[in-house]
């Protein structure tokens, strides 16, 4: 009996050692770093030429037609066979879908 109240005097102070200890050896927690995402470069602005309204074009599906009229970025064609066609003019010229004749 004597052997237990012996080592049970400093049990607290023993505990209150050992969670510290482990508060030390855990460290800070590890900070998250977002990476940094550069912002895409802004397109520059798409230029229809004015001169092409009245021109005959040829399209791969809808056959031939007539611009009509040029509306912001895009163009209205009239075609003989489908009517019209509103299409986005930077589309149709990087996809070749247009061609003029």
């Amino acid at each position: 009996m004597d052997d237990y109240k012996t080592r049970g005097k400093n049990v607290d102070a023993e505990y209150a050692k050992m969670i510290a200890d482990k508060k030390k050896s855990k460290g800070k927690a590890p900070v998250v770093v977002q990476p940094v995402i550069p912002k895409p470069e802004p397109k520059s602005p798409v230029v229809i030429p004015a001169d092409i309204v009245g021109k005959a074009v040829k399209h791969k599906s809808f056959g031939t037609g007539v611009i009509t009229a040029i509306e912001g970025t895009t163009i209205a064609v009239e075609f003989d066979k489908v009517g019209l066609k509103k299409m986005g003019y930077e589309f149709c010229v990087n996809n070749k879908l247009l061609e003029f004749i």
